[in-house]
């Protein structure tokens, strides 16, 4: 075995010494040949591998806040790695954990913007209404805007008591639902 590449006979490799007038030289040098590129092929899948994560990551970072989005950009990350894993590397378990560590940033910034978004969403704008740079700002992050369900609330007075239907509870319930809905396309 060389670089945990097995050897063609299956055997394990021994030390021994080779002579430069050996009989055995030539078959030593096309043995050693044999694992040098065995191990090129894998260093070079390794790489391959290597840039389709950070490109898989890169997507992740740029897709469009859409479940299915998301979930595509994943799924390539898991392919990757099981290939790696099918392919037998060893040590694949802390490379693991760095690509762990480099989605769980891009994630979790995923998540802070689209958390942002979700709250700018129920800020009024204020100000008289004037065309200055801040609110053309917000006039095109409003398309960033979260779609939330609208919930009419029937507020109802009814022998000096006001009610409201759905009750206040209730309304919080659904919103927290749709902020957990929204919240769960990257989680």
């Amino acid at each position: 075995r060389a670089f945990d590449v097995p050897s063609a006979t299956g055997r394990p490799s021994s030390k021994r010494r080779v002579r430069w007038d050996s009989k055995d030289l030539p078959s030593w040098v096309a043995l050693l040949n044999e694992h040098v590129s065995r191990f090129e092929e894998r260093v070079e899948m390794l790489l391959r591998a290597s840039d389709k994560i950070d490109v898989a990551i890169d997507a992740i970072e740029s897709a469009v806040y859409d479940r299915v989005k998301f979930a595509e950009a994943v799924e390539n990350v898991q392919k990757i790695v099981d290939e790696l894993s099918l392919a037998g590397y060893s040590d694949l378990s802390s490379w693991v954990e760095t690509v762990n560590e480099k989605m769980g940033v891009v994630l979790g910034r995923r998540l802070e913007e689209a958390l942002v978004a979700w709250a700018e969403t129920f800020e009024i704008a204020e100000g008289d209404g004037a065309d200055d740079e801040a609110n053309q700002k917000k006039k095109r992050d409003r398309k960033k805007l979260v779609k939330i369900p609208k919930i009419s609330v029937e507020i109802m007075l009814k022998n000096q008591e006001i009610s409201a239907q759905p009750a206040v509870p209730t309304a919080r319930a659904l919103f927290l639902d749709a902020l957990h809905d929204y919240v769960g396309i990257v989680c």
